[in-house]
Parts: C-alpha cells; sequence; structure tokens
C-alpha cells in the first residue's frame, strides 16, 4: 500500500521508548500502592497492639489491692488474633506510685515489640 505524501506514523524506537516510559511509571504505580499497603497494614497491628497494652494497664488499675512488683507474662485474643504481652511493675519515687511498662508482641519469641505503652497506677485510700 503506498502512504500519502506528507503522512507518517511512528517508528519502531518511538514505540519502544514510549512503552518504556509506560513500563516504567507503572512500576512506580506498583511499588507506591505495595508501600501504601504494608504502611496501613503496620499501622492497623500497632493500633490493635496498643489497645492491647491500655487493656493490661487498665486491668490493673480496675483490680482490687495494690499491684504487686515484678515482671509477668501472658496473652489476649483481640481482632482475631492472640497477642502476647510482658508487663513490668516497678516502684517510683513517690511511694504511693507504681510504674507499669507493657510491652505487646505478635510471637512469644519475638524480639522487638509492636508497642511499648507507660502508665501509673496510684495507691487508694485505705490500702
Amino acid at each position: 500500500m503506498i502512504g500519502r505524501a506528507g503522512e507518517r506514523g511512528f517508528s519502531l524506537i518511538e514505540v519502544l521508548v514510549a512503552m518504556l516510559v509506560l513500563a516504567a511509571a507503572l512500576t512506580a504505580v506498583i511499588q507506591s500502592t505495595t508501600a501504601s499497603n504494608a504502611s496501613q497494614q503496620r499501622l492497623a497491628e500497632s493500633s490493635v497492639a496498643r489497645w492491647v497494652a491500655s487493656n493490661e494497664i487498665a486491668r490493673l488499675r480496675a483490680a482490687p489491692g495494690w499491684p504487686e512488683l515484678g515482671l509477668d507474662r501472658g496473652s489476649t485474643q483481640m481482632a482475631q488474633r492472640t497477642w502476647y504481652w510482658r508487663r513490668s511493675v516497678a516502684d517510683t519515687a513517690e511511694p504511693d506510685m507504681r510504674r507499669i511498662d507493657v510491652q505487646v508482641y505478635t510471637d512469644p519469641q519475638q524480639e522487638q515489640p509492636v508497642v511499648k505503652l507507660s502508665g501509673f497506677v496510684g495507691r487508694r485510700v485505705g490500702e
């Protein structure tokens, strides 16, 4: 077929360059989406872990009696998952107050906690 004078299509090189630019753009979009999904998952995990730690502190505050000094560990179910926590109760400079530190893990053998949370409990009048 004979083309009309002055008409011109894209050369093979131009098409390949356009495809290369499109592939680079799509790769960047996929990487960005993957990073966003991973960030959202970490945020959701740390939010639930913070609730677990808050519940442990609240449980000590609501318990009758003065919390014992020392370390404790346990697990709890929340958001269809088992969470493992380590709790320490320590004295403070104020004799009628104790510090509670809770670390929450997704695995009992895990070294780095998902979240660390601290709180305080005061001695009730009459204890």
